[in-house]
């Protein structure tokens, strides 16, 4: 059986319906659950932990509570059943974001790439990975860690949703000089991954990180360019100078788009086997359609 854990969310809604979709049978658990666990597991079931805090500042004690409880104290949890059923796989959601450092341009994620990040969000998801590392050490359930760039897909949130807001209500969007490279993956894409993970068998998964991506990396002059193209928006791109840019969205208390936007952070090459997965560039163009309605 396959537990979800986290199954409300973006990538949560959009597993469930993919494995409805190939009539895969899977038990979602809620926060609740994880202490209140009452649960039949055997030891060939998998755990698939989706839960996570992102899209918030933090301006007092009670948010930052919620990026620890969250992505910290759940997986401590999680981590607490996996031992207690000793089960067999338990796939965990991470991000990219633990290797972006506000004081570097370009975060070029390969085999050398320290993770070394300097906001909550990127530290809590860093502390949690190391506690699946260090769990895996001392048990016979296999980890898997999927790191993943910015998702896209139907009903996206966060930043990305506020780009797709700018390109569809705006007569000019300023990025047609934007270069800064980004990594991006369907979410699809993500859930077909997922789901290969899942009936791998344990012998063949012969690391803990991995870092999913889609067919190409894009300069976000690139992507905003598919955005307007894919969904027919009648906005004209126009360079604009950076700094201005950066004041202006600074202004409008848009500080992490800032971090988003004029950064390159990209996966050099893709750690899958491709025998194994790979990336469909048609599903890429349907959720990057579907994500703009």
């Amino acid at each position: 059986m396959i537990f979800i854990f986290g199954h409300t969310g973006f990538v949560g809604q959009h597993l469930t319906n993919y494995l409805n979709q190939n009539n895969i049978r899977y038990k979602k658990v809620n926060r609740d659950g994880l202490d209140n666990f009452n649960f039949n597991v055997s030891k060939e079931d998998t755990f698939i932990n989706l839960i996570g805090h992102a899209h918030s500042k933090i301006n007092d004690k009670k948010t930052y509570e919620k990026f620890i409880d969250s992505n910290i104290r759940v997986v401590d949890k999680i981590i607490f059943l996996a031992k207690k059923f000793n089960i067999s796989k338990l796939i965990h959601l991470s991000s990219l974001r633990v290797y972006v450092n506000s004081y570097l341009e370009e975060i070029k994620v390969d085999q050398d790439c320290l993770a070394l990040p300097d906001t909550i969000y990127g530290q809590s998801k860093l502390a949690a990975d190391i506690k699946l590392i260090e769990f895996e050490k001392n048990s016979k359930t296999k980890v898997i860690i999927l790191r993943p760039p910015l998702i896209y897909g139907k009903n996206v949130k966060g930043n990305l949703k506020l780009l797709i807001k700018l390109c569809k209500f705006s007569f000019f969007v300023p990025f047609k000089n934007n270069l800064y490279i980004r990594s991006i993956l369907s979410v699809t894409n993500l859930c077909h991954l997922i789901k290969n993970f899942i009936f791998l068998d344990n012998n063949k998964i012969k690391k803990i990180i991995y870092h999913p991506r889609d067919s190409s990396n894009l300069s976000i002059y690139e992507i905003v360019k598919k955005i307007i193209k894919i969904n027919n928006f009648k906005c004209v791109m126009v360079p604009f100078p950076f700094n201005f840019l950066k004041i202006f969205l600074a202004s409008l208390g848009a500080k992490t788009i800032i971090t988003q936007l004029f950064k390159s952070v990209y996966i050099s090459k893709v750690d899958i086997d491709e025998r194994f997965w790979k990336p469909d560039e048609n599903i890429e163009k349907n959720d990057f359609r579907d994500s703009m309605n």
